[in-house]
């Protein structure tokens, strides 16, 4: 699957503007160290992401994979958190090929309660989302690949398990809005993105 290469390669401004910001972002962190620390989390996670059946060409769930950062300050009520998600799927039949991309940058808040005494956290976030779909069709005589992008946001919640000091699984479930317009025809490019997330807190 070229999924995640697709998306990559078609918006490589994009990726590379944010990962400058994320290592201004560590620069910034570790310099303001000695003022006073910050609780930080970098994580990875797998999914799946349940969108308008009728907007695409393969009407079945994406598999998504995602990238995330959170920053926070012991004194501050809320971390900000930066995510890269990327979900699609492609379909290959004896006379044509089709592959749907959907690529997300969230930028938001999140807020987290501890139960108790215990190990779990619930939280909830919501933020912007900057979201790049993409259609590709391929059949004898005909190749056709376009893509639109959209601003709007996200909102979403679930629940952490920190298993040690340093690392945590957790749970969780987004609704991602998004409208674009890919061949001259309206495509909700929004959905529920449901993820199992592995945390590293440094």
């Amino acid at each position: 699957m070229n999924v995640m290469k697709n998306i990559v390669s078609n918006h490589r401004i994009v990726i590379h503007t944010l990962s400058m910001v994320v290592l201004l972002s560590a620069v910034t962190i570790t310099s303001d160290a000695r003022a006073e620390a910050w609780e930080k989390s970098i994580g990875v996670s797998l999914g799946q992401f349940q969108g308008d059946k009728s907007s695409w060409s393969i009407p079945d769930e994406f598999g998504s994979i995602g990238f995330s950062l959170e920053m926070k300050k012991p004194s501050w009520p809320v971390s900000l958190t930066l995510d890269l998600m990327g979900a699609g799927d492609d379909r290959t039949t004896a006379t044509s090929s089709a592959e749907d991309t959907l690529g997300n940058i969230l930028l938001g808040l999140k807020k987290s309660w501890q139960l108790g005494n215990s190990s779990f956290k619930p939280y909830v976030g919501a933020g912007l989302n900057y979201a790049v779909a993409e259609k590709t069709f391929n059949a004898p005589g005909i190749y056709r690949k376009q893509h639109d992008k959209d601003l709007s946001y996200y909102v979403g919640a679930g629940l952490q398990w920190q298993f040690s000091d340093a690392y945590s699984l957790s749970i969780e479930s987004r609704y991602i809005d998004a409208d674009v317009t890919i061949f001259n025809k309206a495509v909700d490019a929004g959905g529920v993105n449901t993820s199992l997330r592995f945390d590293y807190h440094f």
